[in-house]
């Protein structure tokens, strides 16, 4: 129980027993009955307290106090009641919230290094998210079970605006919810069901956007209805989604904690410290909505337009808290976006590799066997167990670059007539889908197997053993994430950075330094 409400507890007058308590104890009974499960959830242990009994004592009463389930019920289900949590009584200051709700997600979560201000800023951006045209999904991502995926979603269950945790949702019943009460879904175990449904992962992605909407016919007329997908949603699953999810997603990558490792364990009977935090974050979403919708930092000019989209949304939330939010947030962004955006499609693994192919053998056209066989030996890539598990074949090769506009030529090899491709083929294709730098490609080791890149410098010094420079070796993010820190202590340390003395100037320095690499 937290302090606060311990505190009240203690001074609410505990039902004598016996006598008139009897009344009493039966009034509260039939009070707690009436509210529904989640209010009660909310309550039950600060009313336990009140009345002198255990929690488990008056869950039962309670219990028996609601009667027996109506067949209705027990055959159609429960109506869904979802509310936001009654805001706090007294303003709130943005800056400590977020710290506070930071700790929280650190104190029961094994978390990567940005994990946790993202985590308190899509809390946050829950219950404004309706003042932005995008809501990023939340991939919450393990290579194995136990690792804490499910605690995360339990724990945005007490944090978040109006949450609804749900496993093994159909595509109906996920955009009929999203449309009638527009809730935080919680979706645990997609790796179990999403991919391969390309119903569900349509109604999925289309409410990233605020103009999300499905079209379906109802009634016995077929009357052609919209229904709005917009809403925040939370995806927990062992493995990768599908590529089209990961791109319109924060990823927070999950793993199990060392032996050596402390995390407090989460227990749905004790969760009166959340509900404070929950209602503190109505009140800060309350006050600040004006200022909330009106901010708009410019994002780091390494993310690729998708991540863009998605970081805006949790960088204004904490430009508009204030403190050393905003820092901690560009650090969050820059850890856990993937170098170069999103994990590869298909088809830009297979440019990818066909380009390092044409480099490696340094000629100017292959045959298509040629290049088949420089494919399949990447043992990382899908192309050695491409189909049933067979390797990629000449004629899937060909199928899968069509859409590239890119066809097998005939071409005389050796003395004979035989079918491949020319590098010049691939000017377009590399131009457009390629970065502008070299592609560094995904080696084994790289995801954990998750298909999510992380920055190339992690926790390694900027000169390695050798003495290089050794962001030249990890990538090209490993400098600037040096000098992101860097810019990210000087505010910690309330130092004035850059050239100016005036603190509007000397902020204004300090974010162009966290968010640009370059300076």
């Amino acid at each position: 129980m937290s302090e606060i409400a311990l505190k009240e507890a203690r001074r609410a007058p505990r039902a004598p027993m016996g006598g008139d308590g009897g009344g009493e104890v039966e009034a509260a009974v039939k009070r707690l009955a009436a509210l529904s499960a989640f209010d009660y959830d909310r309550v039950r242990s600060a009313e336990a307290e009140k009345l002198g009994v255990r929690v488990t004592t008056l869950d039962s009463a309670v219990e028996r106090g609601r009667g027996p389930v109506s067949s209705d019920v027990a055959r159609q289900g429960a109506v869904l009641k979802l509310a936001l949590p009654e805001p706090w009584p007294s303003p709130v200051d943005g800056a400590v919230l977020i710290e506070a709700l930071e700790a929280t997600f650190a104190r029961y979560l094994s978390l990567t290094e940005g994990a946790a201000p993202a985590l308190a800023l899509w809390t946050l951006h829950t219950y404004v998210f309706e003042r932005f045209a995008i809501t990023p999904r939340l991939a919450v991502l393990s290579a194995e079970k136990g690792s804490g995926k499910t605690t995360c979603l339990r724990l945005l269950q007490n944090l978040t605006a109006k949450p609804l945790l749900a496993a093994h949702i159909t595509p109906a019943a996920m955009f009929r919810t999203l449309a009638m009460v527009r809730p935080t879904l919680l979706i645990d175990e997609g790796d179990t069901f999403i991919s391969g449904n390309d119903e569900l992962r349509g109604v999925i992605n289309s409410g990233h956007g605020s103009d999300g909407a499905l079209i379906r016919a109802v009634g016995e007329d077929f009357e052609p209805r919209e229904f709005s997908t917009w809403a925040p949603l939370a995806i927990a699953s062992i493995g990768e989604l599908p590529d089209t999810v990961m791109d319109r997603s924060v990823i927070i990558p999950m793993h199990r904690r060392r032996a050596d490792e402390r995390v407090e364990r989460f227990r749905l009977d004790r969760v009166e410290e959340l509900r404070v935090l929950a209602r503190k974050c109505a009140r800060w979403a309350q006050d600040m909505g004006t200022r909330i919708g009106a901010s708009d930092p410019p994002c780091p000019s390494w993310m690729s337009d998708r991540a863009a989209d998605n970081w805006r949304v949790l960088l204004a939330i904490a430009e508009a808290a204030g403190g050393e939010a905003f820092a901690r947030a560009v650090v969050a962004a820059r850890k856990l976006t993937p170098v170069g955006g999103a994990a590869p499609s298909v088809g830009t693994a297979l440019l990818e590799d066909i380009k390092r192919a044409f480099e490696e053998k340094g000629v100017a056209r292959v045959t298509s066997a040629d290049l088949v066989a420089a494919l399949v030996v990447r043992e990382e890539r899908p192309w050695p167990e491409w189909k049933n598990g067979q390797a990629l074949s000449v004629r899937e090769l060909a199928r899968l670059l069509a859409p590239f506009g890119v066809k097998p030529e005939q071409g005389w090899d050796s003395g004979r007539n035989v079918r491949g491709y020319t590098l010049s083929q691939f000017d377009d294709a590399f131009a457009r889908y390629l970065p502008a730098v070299s592609a560094r490609p995904l080696e084994p080791g790289d995801d954990a197997g998750l298909g999510v890149r992380s920055s190339a410098m992690g926790d390694r010094d900027l000169a390695d053993g050798n003495g290089r420079d050794a962001s030249k070796a990890a990538g090209s993010h490993g400098l600037a994430d040096a000098r992101l820190m860097t810019a990210a202590e000087r505010l910690r340390g309330r130092v004035k950075p850059g050239i100016t003395d005036e603190p509007e100037l000397g902020y204004r320095n300090l974010k162009f330094t966290l968010l640009n690499e370059d300076t």
